[in-house]
């Protein structure tokens, strides 16, 4: 028997034991997750009814619905009529939370996300707010699944701030898994791997093995999309004992699925049907239609490579199903494009635009451009196929429009400039080539040619490095004068900022001081005259009243130009009482969350960053139609974040800043006034949301 034979024997004993462990490990029985259900059951079964009970049942609905159990309505209906009973509160809420999870755990993403939705906002009618994070990761999941990516990681990054303000390091790991997984989906694979190995690293840290399984099996994939093959097949080996150990059956059928991958690329294709056979076993066995539904897309890349097209169009038909029944958007779309390129390949043409068509419309109603830029490829690709080059040259059109919303470069011109370099090397390639035959033919005349090229080069070389030394020089200079020319625009501003903020203080204690006392004293006067002459009471009395009104309108527009809080207290004070007072008015509800160290700023920071959240404040009261604003102010050692978000109608933000709105324009000059960093991002009907970093200096 020769080595390779050998090898390959040793490989199938491998896989053969490992069916045998796989097979051991479906037959124990789960006694820790059934007795822990058990014993919940039990205890509510004999709880009297109040808010305890409410909560165990709710533990209790979650623990099933995680394990997709019918038996989970039964627990929740029971803990929401058991909530009204009692009027109970926050049992009503979390009602709206767990039946959100209970639609999630079923595949019924719309009906979850509507939940969700709908327990943020008694979160914030009922219970101040609080809560709310619990909820952010489930729903950030749920967004995620119907290709609202990006926003996902809007949830995930909330997630992230509060739990490293709090220390909870497990939800750190699972924000960090998720947004890990969100990447993936967006093909950043470089912060696919960084999230993951985050995650990997808490894992470690908090000696949370069981979690490992699926984050190494999540290394090993995105390995596999980087065609690193090697590290792939190390990250998926290792993770096959621990899921095993904690009978993650999944994560070993996924990983099974992806060694299955890898060995199809390197043309095993044996050993690729072993180890799908294993996957399909693993799914079947444990009833995980979407492994199942993935495992189908491998099997028709399997059976594309052999030629076998039926077999693989087939199994494409099998995973669209499930993916289709379920709206899973991502699968949707993989598997249509993948079933389109098969259709391509086997010259259907038609059949295979018509999939095009139907993937595109979905791309635009999600507002996918990355899927749109795939597809808007493909089809340029299938019209020169066909020989419609007006249709393929508008498709590529529309592509390189996408792809330079993208990335902010047409792909096209770098193939351009990569074609002209090949083909200034293939010139300099001739050359040489003309050269060496006449120096075999002429060697004098070569020398002396030679010697008059070498000296022109030299020549050239000396007058290019000028000329780039030159050029250079006046783009330092150019850069120089036009940081020095920031700059002075930037001390102007905070000269004139500054200024300003000194005028309000100024206006504002001369109202309060000087007209604000002549008011009080004229009223005090007119009081004195009311009880001297009686006939003119009413006279004086309405005289007496305007006064007081104008002084309290005084006091008004001296608070707003420099709140008394603000100066005495400090601005984390100002902003709660801020938004007490618009929580005050009819129809909107307001509410500020702040936590960290709340020891005062430096005079100027505080008046900026107050003016900022008033310029917000206002932004929302006159325009937006808000029903609920929200503040976060997170204090860290080193930085101060401040998500500011309202329900409001929404505005087009490149628009706004386009036509340098007065109110963003000097939320703008204030944040770059305190060098921090401001991110907006609105959408028709879906609210604003303003994210701010500011430095805070080391004390």
């Amino acid at each position: 028997m020769n080595k390779a034979t050998g090898v390959f024997t040793y490989n199938r004993h491998v896989i053969r034991f490992t069916i045998w462990i796989f097979i051991i490990a479906l037959c124990m029985p789960v006694y820790s997750s059934i007795s822990k259900i058990d014993s919940l059951k039990q205890l509510v079964s004999n709880s009297p009814d109040n808010k305890d009970k409410v909560d165990n049942l709710h533990l209790l609905t979650h623990r099933l619905a995680a394990k997709k159990s019918d038996e989970a309505w039964t627990y929740y209906n029971e803990a929401r009529q058991l909530s009204e009973k009692l009027d109970y509160s926050a049992g009503i809420v979390d009602s709206y939370y767990e039946l959100g999870y209970i639609y999630w755990r079923f595949n019924k993403v719309d009906s979850a996300i509507y939940f969700y939705e709908n327990y943020f906002h008694l979160c914030d009618s009922l219970l101040e707010g609080s809560g709310k994070i619990k909820a952010y990761w489930d729903y950030g999941n749920a967004i995620r699944y119907k290709g609202e990516r990006e926003q996902a990681l809007v949830y995930y990054r909330k997630n992230i701030k509060h739990f490293l303000a709090v220390g909870d390091t497990f939800q750190l790991l699972k924000n960090f898994n998720s947004m890990g997984i969100t990447f993936n989906q967006l093909t950043k694979y470089d912060s696919t791997i960084h999230y993951y190995l985050k995650a990997l690293q808490l894992a470690d840290l908090i000696g949370q093995e069981k979690n490992t399984g699926s984050l190494l099996v999540n290394i090993g994939k995105t390995h596999f999309k980087l065609k690193h093959y090697s590290e792939a097949k190390r990250f998926l080996n290792n993770s096959l004992p621990i899921n095993l150990k904690y009978e993650r059956m999944n994560n070993v059928g996924l990983a099974y699925t992806l060694l299955g991958n890898v060995a199809n690329e390197e043309r095993d294709l044996e050993k690729a049907l072993e180890y799908y056979q294993l996957a399909e076993n693993i799914y079947t066995k444990i009833g995980y239609s979407r492994g199942l539904a993935d495992l189908y897309n491998n099997y028709s890349e399997f059976y594309q490579k052999q030629g076998k097209y039926q077999l693989a169009i087939e199994n494409y038909d099998k995973a669209l199903a499930y993916y289709e029944s379920t709206g899973y958007y991502y699968g949707i779309i993989t598997t249509k494009t993948n079933k389109a390129a098969i259709l391509v390949e086997i010259k259907q043409y038609h059949e295979a635009e018509k999939i095009y068509d139907s993937c595109l419309n979905i791309a635009i109603l999600q507002n996918d451009l990355f899927i749109q830029e795939k597809i808007y490829g493909n089809l340029a690709d299938l019209m020169k196929l066909k020989g419609d080059f007006e249709q393929a040259y508008n498709y590529q059109l529309s592509y390189n429009t996408i792809h330079d919303t993208i990335f902010s470069i047409s792909r096209a011109e770098i193939m351009a400039e990569m074609q002209l370099k090949y083909e200034r090397q293939v010139d300099q390639a001739k050359i040489l080539e003309q050269e060496l035959d006449l120096k075999k033919s002429d060697n004098e005349r070569n020398i002396f040619l030679f010697s008059g090229i070498g000296s022109i080069v030299v020549l050239l070389l000396l007058f290019a490095y000028h000329k780039n030394a030159s050029r250079k020089n006046k783009i330092i200079a150019d850069q120089t004068i036009h940081q020095l020319e920031e700059e002075k625009k930037l001390l102007a501003a905070k000269f004139l900022v500054e200024g300003e903020e000194k005028e309000r203080k100024r206006i504002a204690k001369e109202l309060h001081d000087g007209l604000g006392v002549l008011l009080s004293t004229a009223k005090m006067q007119f009081t004195a005259i009311k009880d001297k002459s009686p006939e003119n009471k009413p006279l004086i009395d309405k005289a007496r009243n305007l006064l007081e009104q104008a002084a309290g309108d005084v006091r008004k527009i001296s608070h707003n130009m420099m709140p008394g809080l603000l100066t005495r207290y400090g601005f984390y004070e100002a902003v709660e009482d801020l938004f007490e007072k618009i929580d005050d008015t009819e129809g909107l509800a307001a509410h500020a969350g702040i936590s960290g160290d709340k020891k005062r700023l430096a005079e100027n920071t505080e008046i900026m960053l107050y003016r900022i959240v008033q310029e917000m404040a206002n932004n929302t009261i006159k325009h937006s139609g808000a029903t609920e604003v929200n503040i976060d102010i997170v204090i860290l050692p080193e930085q101060l974040s401040v998500d500011y978000t309202d329900n409001g109608k929404g505005f087009d933000v490149e628009n706004m800043l386009a036509k340098k709105s007065i109110g963003l324009t000097s939320i703008q000059s204030r944040v770059k006034f305190l060098n921090g960093n401001l991110d907006i991002h609105s959408k028709a009907n879906k609210g604003v949301n303003y994210h701010i970093t500011i430095p805070l200096k080391s004390s």
